[in-house]
């Protein structure tokens, strides 16, 4: 399950939204510059509940603004049972980024993968060494990555990263929102600039998502 909904934001919502993470004193990383969603989790949760579904009941969330695609990684934790993800694109300057969702699943709980780079320790996600076919990722094939969606996508790592792997890129247009379920592994595309947005982490319910 994963799609996106256009036009679903108003420009007074997103400008709101954008005022509400830019009055904050501070982030809660460097690289990611994340905050808690404050003021304009009602707003967007009720959104959520209108174009989605009454049912998704609310469990975390974030606003985060970056210059580097983040890595392939999910975000499901058992503790918390939020297995659908809503993306809130914001804005960005330079290169419009897209957000890559696989149709590969991790049922575990969360973790990054780092690649051919160095690990790097996150603030929940654990980060691990190598790719996703390396572990246990449910649905992988057995080819590499569709040439022309790598290079549209992903250059900004070696195509062998993402040995196995497919699925959907959706541009990252503020107004919109990107519903998925984060037991998938998803990352950023290559771009330039920088992004800003709001994910929020639901649990479904019983929700019918189509």
């Amino acid at each position: 399950m994963k799609r996106q909904l256009l036009n679903t934001v108003d420009q007074d919502t997103l400008s709101y939204c954008i005022d509400d993470y830019f009055s904050r004193r501070q982030y809660e990383t460097t690289s990611m510059s994340k905050a808690a969603p404050g003021s304009s989790l009602s707003t967007l949760v009720d959104i959520v509940h209108r174009c989605i579904s009454p049912d998704l009941e609310y469990k975390s969330g974030n606003f985060y603004k970056h210059s580097h695609p983040y890595l392939p990684h999910t975000d499901y934790r058992a503790a918390q049972d939020n297995t659908i993800n809503v993306v809130f694109p914001l804005s960005y300057t330079g290169q419009q980024a897209s957000l890559v969702v696989f149709d590969q699943l991790w049922y575990a709980d969360s973790v990054t993968w780092c690649l051919s780079g160095p690990v790097h320790e996150f603030s929940i996600n654990t980060g691990v060494p190598g790719n996703p076919c390396d572990y246990g990722v449910v649905g992988l094939t057995d080819h590499p990555v569709d040439e022309l969606f790598y290079k549209k996508y992903l250059t900004n790592h070696p195509a062998e990263c993402f040995f196995g792997m497919s699925g959907h890129a959706f541009p990252f247009e503020p107004g919109s929102m990107i519903i998925f379920d984060n037991r998938m592994v998803h990352c950023t595309s290559a771009f330039t600039g920088v992004k800003l947005g709001i994910s929020l982490r639901f649990r479904d319910n019983g929700a019918v998502i189509i």
